[in-house]
């Protein structure tokens, strides 16, 4: 367990020494902070819900949001409760205010996994990569700004695709086994 958190500190230190930019720093800290809370992928979800066309895809982000969610913050972070790197790594400098719950998983990386992952297996595969690589995004902006360790980002990445899988297969087989005259039905 030392080992991984050797090299959880090292790849840290290594991001802030070798590819923290200046020049970079403004944008990867606007981007990590559109996870904040869950709040962009909790509208996408809803917006999603309000149109026929897309209200199937909104429930499968939204029910992968909330299992996400329920492991993530409420059940894992509680049992785990791991302090943060700018705590345990005197030389970390971090670039956004100090988050005050624990460090494992990641909250941020799930959220978006979760709906990346929904969006990916609902829309046309051409496109909905982009959603899975948004996702990894974020999970890089939060060992960019020295709030996670690679293995809160690794586990919260892991979460956030298998409740992906879960929501999607959920909502897919409640709309197989529903009436044809229930399968849009709006609440």
């Amino acid at each position: 367990m030392e080992s991984i958190q050797n090299l959880d500190s090292q790849i840290l230190l290594y991001i802030q020494e070798h590819i923290r930019l200046d020049v970079l720093n403004p944008f990867w800290i606007a981007f990590t902070h559109l996870g904040d809370g869950g709040i962009l992928c909790i509208i996408t979800s809803l917006i999603l819900m309000c149109f026929k066309k897309t209200r199937k895809v909104g429930y499968i982000c939204g029910l992968s949001l909330i299992i996400g969610t329920l492991f993530t913050n409420i059940i894992i972070k509680n049992i785990v409760d791991r302090t943060r790197p700018f705590y345990t790594i005197d030389s970390l400098v971090t670039l956004v205010k100090y988050p005050k719950d624990s460090s494992f998983p990641s909250g941020h990386t799930t959220s978006w996994f979760t709906c990346g992952m929904g969006l990916f297996l609902s829309l046309n595969k051409r496109y909905s990569f982009t959603f899975l690589l948004l996702a990894s995004l974020m999970g890089f902006s939060r060992l960019y700004v020295g709030v996670h360790y690679p293995t809160d980002v690794i586990c919260g990445m892991v979460i956030g695709i298998v409740s992906g899988i879960v929501g999607y297969n959920i909502v897919r087989i409640s709309y197989k086994n529903k009436p044809s005259k229930l399968n849009n039905f709006t609440g």
